[in-house]
């Protein structure tokens, strides 16, 4: 296992628990937000507060995992 690997599992982790922890709050659920039931991303809602930064590092953790692996795959390997 490489280093990258090693942070390709780190940054799912990180948003495994970030999904976790914004499950019970607000509108828009975290897990929902991981399974793609919620086709609606950028809806208004009334989240404020840690629940929409929750949100945001959410996308932007997702977005660096997808851009990374597929670096990881067409790139290196």
């Amino acid at each position: 296992m490489n280093a990258i690997e090693i942070i390709f599992y780190v940054i799912a982790g990180l948003s495994l628990v970030i999904a976790l922890l914004l499950s019970g709050s607000g509108s828009s659920n975290g897990l929902n937000s991981m399974a793609a039931t919620d086709l609606e991303i950028f809806k208004k809602t009334k989240d404020r507060g840690v629940t929409k930064v929750l949100q945001i590092i959410l996308f932007i953790i997702v977005f660096v995992l997808i851009t990374l692996a597929l670096i990881y795959r067409f790139l290196i390997k």
